[in-house]
């Protein structure tokens, strides 16, 4: 038999035939819509699809240029709250003596690409998107970007690595194409940062994003090499794949030196697969010192549909991650792998109320692995946009 040719009237009339029900004799409830609720949501989905997309991007386009770049290009749609601006690495070769990033050499330099600084002058809404370190120091790549909202202060540091093959340490081939999305954080924070420009906040809110790509190459950092962090402390390096804490680890600093009285700092990462291998996609990892303050984000994420679980922070992590040759190293062994990562960034912020958010197991989802969200297609989730924008909104 001949395959039949669906012409637009067979489609019409097939779609309406698909969509009758009979339900003549059922009890029917009308749910009235809240039209402002429903214009929020329709705000919320869109965000949350900005960060699935960037999540779906592959790393040779989505580079640490372009996510800058395809960032002023979404921010110049708000004109009449956030312009922006670029400035080109020459800018920050004029304040390297007052900005000083050295533990990007490591996680950056198996990697090529220029250096950008975002910045948008506060107007109508006095909302700022600024790049506030980001530059190239000897071989490393660390944008920035901060977001602030007039009012209280809330921090949040975000992890963008957009090629993260572990440099030197190489991961395994299996799945290594979902690593494109490493950068899960970043896009979280872009989402939030577009539903913050769109509906406002009741307070400040700084974003910090550091970008760089973990490449092998001659040049690379290797295994046992030892860097100093801005903060003065240094780390040896066991495992290249271990990068992005170290990234990380220097946004925290800059931040508490910043905003020391922040009234909450959280970061956001796809930071372990240890967390994946912990909590699967049923829930994200969250690392609280403070009760009250894992409690308004669970409370924030019952708001949203996002679900989270609390992790500890024993001391006996701190000592995993001792060094015999650096004051730590960053990684801690085999055991309680995402605990550790979580204790290493403790040592660069000072914050009683930091939170850090590890959001590696919920980053993708496939058939086998299922979702966090039922209703959400398979691939790139982009979750926890709307529950970090319902945290800065309390």
């Amino acid at each position: 038999m001949e395959d039949v040719r669906i012409s637009p009237l067979n489609a019409h009339e097939e779609g309406l035939l698909y969509l009758l029900f009979y339900q003549s004799y059922l009890i029917i409830t009308i749910i009235l819509v809240c039209l402002q609720s429903w214009s929020k949501g329709v705000i919320y989905a869109e965000c949350q699809n900005l960060a699935r997309t960037l999540m779906e991007l592959p790393a040779n386009i989505l580079t640490p240029s372009s996510f800058c770049e395809r960032t002023v290009q979404l921010f110049n749609n708000f004109s009449d709250s956030v312009r922006c601006s670029i400035r080109d690495e020459v800018f920050f070769l004029k304040c390297l003596s007052t900005i000083k990033v050295v533990n990007l050499t490591i996680s950056r330099s198996g990697s090529e690409g220029k250096a950008w600084r975002l910045s948008t002058p506060s107007q109508s809404r006095a909302c700022r998107l600024t790049g506030s370190a980001g530059f190239c120091w000897e071989r490393c790549l660390l944008r920035l970007i901060m977001i602030l909202i007039a009012g209280d202060i809330v921090d949040h540091q975000e992890l963008l690595l957009t090629g993260q093959h572990g440099g030197i340490s190489i991961k395994p081939s299996s799945r290594m194409e979902q690593m494109k999305a490493d950068m899960g954080g970043a896009a979280c924070v872009v989402g939030v940062i577009k539903a913050v420009a769109s509906l406002g906040a009741p307070g400040r809110v700084i974003g910090l994003i550091p970008l760089c790509e973990n490449m092998p190459s001659g040049d690379a950092c290797r295994p046992g090499d030892v860097v100093r962090t801005r903060k003065g402390l240094t780390i040896e390096v066991e495992n290249t794949d271990a990068e992005g804490r170290l990234i990380l680890c220097d946004a925290l600093s800059y931040a508490d030196e910043l905003y020391p009285d922040a009234r909450a700092v959280i970061s956001i990462a796809t930071l372990t697969g240890a967390m994946d291998v912990a909590l699967g996609a049923g829930a994200t990892g969250a690392f609280c010192a403070s009760r009250l303050l894992y409690t308004v984000i669970e409370e924030s994420g019952h708001e949203a549909g996002d679900r989270f679980w609390r992790m500890p922070l024993f001391r006996h992590y701190q000592a995993q991650i001792k060094s015999d040759v650096a004051d730590i190293k960053n990684v801690g062994g085999r055991s309680a792998g995402a605990c550790t990562a979580a204790a290493l960034l403790q040592n660069f912020i000072s914050n009683k109320r930091f939170a850090h958010l590890d959001i590696a197991g919920v980053m993708h989802a496939s058939p086998f692995e299922g979702s966090v969200c039922p209703y959400l297609s398979r691939g790139m989730q982009g979750i926890y946009c709307f529950s970090t924008y319902a945290y800065c909104c309390r």
